[in-house]
């Protein structure tokens, strides 16, 4: 029975061209229901890529997720429009595929309702050529698609390094932290030992005040003894200074004589001895012969630095007023009491050095 129906197939084909246009249309409606199949699977796989693409994208910033979400939404959309279309070319095929059963029952009638059946196979055949024109602007967009998430990816893989180089700069930053921390915690307990310390200096410094207060009552009645003694100080202090200058009037008339009579002794008549009183300067013994100046002082206790005063003295007296001068120079000075010290720095000096008794350094004349 199966050999004959497939006899009688061969021999149809062979012999009636309008069976063999219908089974090269049933031929082709195949071909098309395998590339529907295609199709879907592509549709699979490119849903399964946009899950993974979603997973990616939850990963990014906000500013980048919003817009690639708007990107795939219109993908998504655009897969969506696709889906219905091929659920329409699937609905088309659907009743092409009951048409042709019914053909198959029918096939007397295949000789009327060829030409409608080719015309219907030619429009079939233009809409599967612009769907697989479509599809492949869709694998196009696709591709596109996976060089942008590619793109993305990089993006992301830069963003992932750039967190990771914060989060090592954080932890970094929380290590100096917890070493601010202790250090802190100790500087609060040194502190917190100090504040001790300063409390017991206060109290220390609040017994000290009262002590001090005690101490400030003394000290005003020490004050009060010491201005007693000041004033009685200040009475002893002019009777002093009167007695010192009774006393240098005194000096200085002994020393004009003592003088006077060790220069008789040495053959040197200068009798007219006298102080001299100019701007700036006040010599206590001057006197002048023909060609002999003399020039000198009287103190109570001659040292060295009275010597080098009466040497100045002289020196300023003969720069600044020349014209009492004479060619020949005496310096004297005369003293009650005389240091040591003095008598060196005289010789060095070329003074005479005289005292009531005698002549402490020789006579030098220049």
């Amino acid at each position: 029975m199966l050999n004959k129906l497939k006899d009688d197939i061969l021999r149809l084909l062979k012999e009636d061209e309008e069976f063999r246009y219908a089974v090269i249309g049933l031929l082709g409606l195949q071909r098309l229901e395998e590339a529907i199949a295609r199709l879907i699977d592509a549709q699979a796989n490119m849903e399964a890529r946009l899950k993974n693409v979603e997973e990616a994208v939850a990963k990014l910033s906000e500013d980048i997720l919003s817009k690639l979400v708007d990107n795939v939404t219109r993908l998504a959309d655009n897969v969506i429009k696709l889906a219905d279309r091929v659920a329409m070319l699937v609905d088309t095929i659907s009743s092409m595929e009951s048409r042709l059963a019914k053909v198959e029952e029918a096939v007397v009638r295949l000789a009327d309702i060829q030409a409608r059946q080719e015309e219907r196979l030619a429009k079939v055949e233009d809409r599967l050529s612009k769907v697989e024109d479509r599809l492949s602007k869709v694998e196009e967009a696709w591709i596109r698609s996976e060089e942008r998430l590619a793109k993305v990816e990089e993006r992301l893989t830069r963003v992932e390094e750039r967190l990771e180089e914060h989060d090592r700069k954080f932890n970094a930053i929380l290590e100096r932290l917890d070493k601010h921390t202790s250090i802190l915690e100790e500087h609060t307990k040194r502190l917190e030992e100090h504040d001790k310390k300063f409390n017991a200096i206060l109290e220390e410094l609040s017994i000290h005040r009262v002590k001090l207060e005690e101490h400030d009552k003394k000290f005003n009645a020490i004050l009060a003894e010491l201005s007693d003694l000041k004033s009685k100080h200040d009475k002893r202090l002019s009777n002093i200074e009167a007695y010192m200058e009774r006393t240098s009037l005194t000096l200085e008339e002994e020393a004009r004589e003592v003088i006077a009579y060790r220069l008789r002794e040495k053959g040197i008549a200068i009798t007219n001895i006298s102080s001299l009183m100019l701007k700036g300067i006040e010599i206590d013994i001057y006197a002048t012969d023909t060609n002999i100046c003399l020039i000198g002082e009287a103190k109570t206790r001659v040292g060295v630095n009275v010597v080098e005063k009466v040497d100045k003295d002289i020196e300023k007296l003969c720069r600044k007023y020349p014209n009492y001068l004479k060619d020949k120079v005496i310096k004297v000075i005369y003293g009650m009491q005389v240091l040591p010290d003095a008598v060196d720095e005289a010789r060095k000096r070329g003074i005479w050095l005289v005292t009531a008794n005698k002549e402490v350094t020789e006579l030098n004349i220049r």
